[in-house]
């Protein structure tokens, strides 16, 4: 090993070599070689967009499901788009239609128990025939006010469209008892009762997609926009660190490749380099310390469960600077089980040559 590899990582060995831990000899021999693999480290180019394409694509995932729940909505409350499609009450199946109305009885007709009212109004379908259909509706309804308020000559001449949900009494959501309890406030033998859909009414309650996309809708641009907001700070983190790295080593603007090339201690598989009195992550995000201004540093493992399984494992260096109370994380590869282990060469390289930095929680 002292034959093969440079001086200081032979003085690594030695200082373990007399102990007769072997997990310590271990991470040491593993140390050196993974170190060594500057040699075949390849290429490094700039990566000042790492973290943030993800973020763009998680935001603009976001905002295209809001999108779609707000077209959604709008096609199915539209009266026009309805009418153009053909979702007319009287010739069409869809749950969700306009129909037009030329008579509203100016009574409450029924209360349900959640405090909704139920009104009568003649309709007109596309063929021409008339007919009469329960209408359930909020007390506040403004639209249902308008035609209480229109005179019953004027709304004859003048049908108004209504955007509704048809219902059956047959659906999960329907008004229990409907049909029974409309036939004992207008017998089927009476002349409204003849031209009465009794297993059928129409809903004013969560048109469109309801009342939800009022909240799911400013969410998901909520959302977008944090995602955004991470993406712009995540890139101007990145930003800094390449200009405070080529603000220390003007050199190496230009030339990233000698990181790896003279880099003193190299972990390809993490993602972590020292160059002179630096430290550099640049796999999992993007950091460039000093290490003389470093007086702590550990493993952070954060462990995501779902239904008391582990499913994933993140990892950060948590770092502790000179004249800060508190530490910040830095973002680097979990590759399993063995990443704790995989950085002890790490951590006894900073110990050897930075005696004055804390290591481990």
């Amino acid at each position: 090993l002292k034959f093969f590899y440079p001086t200081h990582y032979s003085i690594l060995f030695d200082k373990f070599l007399s102990e007769s831990d072997e997990t310590h000899l271990y991470v040491v021999i593993c140390g050196i070689m993974r170190a060594s693999s500057k040699q075949n480290g390849g290429f490094m180019k700039e990566t000042r967009f790492k973290g943030v394409a993800s973020s763009l694509l998680i935001s603009l995932a976001f905002l295209m499901i809001a999108g779609f729940l707000a077209l959604h909505h709008w096609t199915t409350t539209n009266i026009e788009n309805l009418i153009n499609s053909g979702a007319i009450y009287g010739s069409s199946s869809n749950e969700d239609v306009v129909v037009q109305i030329d008579y509203i009885y100016p009574e409450v007709i029924g209360e349900s128990d959640q405090g909704d009212l139920l009104y009568l109004v003649g309709y007109i379908s596309p063929s021409g025939y008339l007919g009469y259909v329960g209408l359930e509706a909020k007390e506040n309804d403004k639209e249902i006010q308008e035609l209480l308020n229109t005179s019953e000559e004027e709304l004859a001449q003048n049908p108004q469209y209504l955007v509704v949900k048809s219902k059956t009494t047959t659906s999960s959501d329907s008004i229990s008892n409907y049909q029974s309890y409309l036939a004992e406030v207008i017998p089927p033998d009476s002349e409204v009762g003849k031209d009465l859909t009794y297993s059928a009414y129409l809903s004013r309650l969560n048109l469109g997609l309801g009342t939800s996309v009022l909240v799911l809708v400013p969410i998901l641009i909520l959302l977008t926009g944090l995602f955004l907001f991470y993406a712009w700070k995540r890139l101007k983190m990145n930003q800094q660190a390449y200009a405070h790295l080529y603000e220390e080593y003007p050199n190496l603007l230009g030339n990233l490749e000698q990181l790896k090339t003279d880099a003193s201690y190299l972990d390809e598989n993490l993602g972590i380099l020292i160059y002179r009195n630096h430290i550099f992550g640049y796999k999992q995000q993007i950091f460039f310390l000093d290490l003389r201004e470093i007086i702590w540093i550990y493993h952070s493992i954060t462990s995501h469960k779902r239904y008391g399984f582990t499913v994933n494992r993140t990892s950060a260096l948590a770092i502790k600077k000179q004249n800060t109370d508190a530490f910040k994380e830095y973002a680097i590869k979990n590759v399993g089980k063995d990443t704790d282990l995989q950085l002890q060469p790490l951590f006894t390289y900073i110990q050897l040559h930075y005696p004055h930095i804390i290591i481990g929680y």
